[in-house]
């Protein structure tokens, strides 16, 4: 592996998460259903990972549902809340932010298309929406909380953006929210899989009902998700099968793996305020060199924090995710640029990592203003919590070195 600054699409496994899946692998080899010795042990096993991530997140241990990752987890909270609404139901039974990840655009497509009515929220130039506005046109968009099939509507909107860094005003959106009428209140689902580790976690803070995780965005296995669900929410299986995870995600539970992504959830969380600090530098380092040296680089999204060195992680007001930087480099095609780079020893990505391999514009760009040019143009760097200092230095070199002759430009 080269200078690895993609950690937004996947972030290395901890060596300490390693570990805790191995002997997980060794210690639990029963089926957590099973009655004999190796299943209890199995399930305690299963337990204690459930109580760990609750604590981490500060819920309760029924609140937590482990899904196979942050797609699995969006479309659990959509459809699960939604499917049995009939298509006819007195007012928009989604509300999405125009932004949010293709594991919640693309089911609220296929709601759109199944007849039930969906509303695409804007967002502004630095890919932020106006808590106030996205809330109004919540409480006023008609319906009720209980649609005629006894389903909730239900209000989406991303915590912080993948690609863009953007970070949602949750709380005030939560806020708003509680204020208003409680008959007309959507159930309210933000999808949180930026946000281990790099964000402060408030899940009762910000008021939401529902929230996904995916383990592999902050050094845990790939394949394990995690979604918070508020006591008392309403939610339908999409899955059929056996009675797991309180009789809403049927099949067998991955030992080991939630294990581990519990061990990983811990050090993400523990480790927060000192992953933004080294984060918040290191961006301003690669922001600063690369307005040097490739001064047509545009960064998107909200401005740089302004703390100053060694001020604590959380500072009011910041609405940028601290490791995230995307720059719209005019001229060039990201995916190609990105494959350049790849060959050249830095690993970048064009932007979110699920939509990739499509030939169309960055949709999250578009929706902030930007042209289809533009939006074919973006270069997303992430670091995490094994980039280094001297890892920016290089990536700057890299990239500039491959633009030199022009070899990504179209």
């Amino acid at each position: 592996m080269g200078i690895y600054l993609d950690h937004n699409a996947t972030s290395p496994l901890r060596p300490e998460v390693r570990e805790a899946f191995a002997a997980a692998l060794d210690s639990f080899p029963g089926n957590p259903s099973s009655v004999h010795g190796p299943g209890r042990a199995a399930r305690a096993a299963l337990d204690r990972a459930r109580e760990r991530v609750a604590q981490a997140l500060a819920v309760s241990e029924g609140e937590i549902l482990f899904t196979s990752g942050g797609t699995e987890s969006n479309n659990l909270a959509i459809w699960g809340s939604l499917v049995r609404e009939p298509a006819a139901s007195g007012g928009p039974l989604l509300i999405a932010t125009a932004t949010e990840h293709p594991s919640v655009l693309r089911p609220a497509a296929a709601l759109a298309e199944s007849g039930r009515a969906l509303v695409i929220a804007p967002v502004d130039s630095q890919g932020l929406v106006d808590p106030r506005q996205l809330v109004d046109l919540a409480l006023s968009a008609g319906g009720s909380r209980q649609g005629a099939g006894g389903n909730p509507r239900l209000l989406s909107v991303c915590a912080a953006g993948g690609e863009t860094g953007s970070v949602q005003d949750l709380a005030a959106i939560g806020a708003a929210l509680a204020q208003g009428p409680a008959r007309s209140r959507p159930l309210f689902h933000t999808d949180a899989v930026q946000a281990i580790g790099r964000l402060p976690l408030r899940l009762k803070e910000w008021g939401v009902d529902l929230a996904s995780f995916s383990a592999h965005k902050f050094g845990g296995p790939r394949g394990v998700g995690i979604l918070f669900r508020a006591s008392g929410v309403p939610l339908c299986p999409q899955l059929r099968g056996g009675e797991q995870e309180l009789g809403l995600r049927p099949g067998t539970e991955n030992v080991a793996a939630i294990v581990a992504t519990a061990t990983a959830v811990e050090l993400a969380v523990a480790g927060r305020d000192e992953l933004v600090r080294r984060a918040r530098r290191q961006i301003g380092l690669l922001t600063e060199l690369l307005g040097t040296r490739i001064p047509e680089a545009r960064l998107v999204g909200p401005p740089l924090s302004t703390a100053p060195a060694g001020a604590p992680a959380e500072k009011q007001g910041d609405r940028r995710l601290a490791n995230t930087a995307t720059f719209v480099i005019p001229g060039v095609d990201g995916r190609i640029l990105a494959t350049r780079l790849d060959l050249a020893g830095l690993e970048a990505s064009a932007g979110s990592a699920c939509a990739s391999g499509s030939l169309e514009p960055s949709q999250a760009l578009l929706a902030m203003g930007f042209s289809e040019a533009e939006a074919r143009a973006g270069l997303r760097l992430s670091t995490g919590w094994n980039t280094r200092d001297e890892d920016i230095h290089r990536a700057v070199d890299i990239l500039w070195k491959t633009l030199a002759p022009s070899g990504a430009r179209r």
